[in-house]
């Protein structure tokens, strides 16, 4: 049996407290994409609210770069989002594209912090 070191057990709780302000983020998106009218307003502060708190949260300085990514993935998100209501869907997609390249780049930020070989099941948080 391997002795997990302070520092995966730091991984790991900063880990699952990004799930949860990912999951609240997303499923936040998810919310706005089916909302109208001075509801999306709402929503919208909480999107930024959401980010705010996780940019403001602690965090080991070995996940920076892991951090960084679902913050730009969040903004970008925000953005799209932005662009989509404002009528241009053209935007939109293209900060989407950019969100999704972030989120592989986290994907692959978590694979090298190894993440994945301390939980192999990327759907268990």
């Amino acid at each position: 049996m391997k002795t997990i070191t302070s520092q995966e057990l730091m991984l790991q709780a900063w880990w699952d407290e990004a799930l949860i302000y990912s999951d609240h983020f997303f499923d936040t998106t998810a919310t706005l994409s089916d909302t109208e009218g001075d509801d999306m307003v709402s929503l919208f502060d909480e999107l930024q609210m959401i980010r705010r708190s996780f940019e403001g949260a602690e965090y080991p300085v070995f996940v920076s770069t892991a951090r960084q990514y679902l913050l730009n993935s969040m903004a970008e998100v925000t953005l799209s989002f932005r662009a989509f209501f404002a009528g241009d869907a053209g935007a939109a997609r293209v900060y989407m594209h950019t969100a999704q390249e972030e989120l592989r780049n986290l994907q692959d930020e978590v694979d090298r912090l190894g993440l994945n070989y301390m939980n192999p099941d990327p759907y268990l948080h």
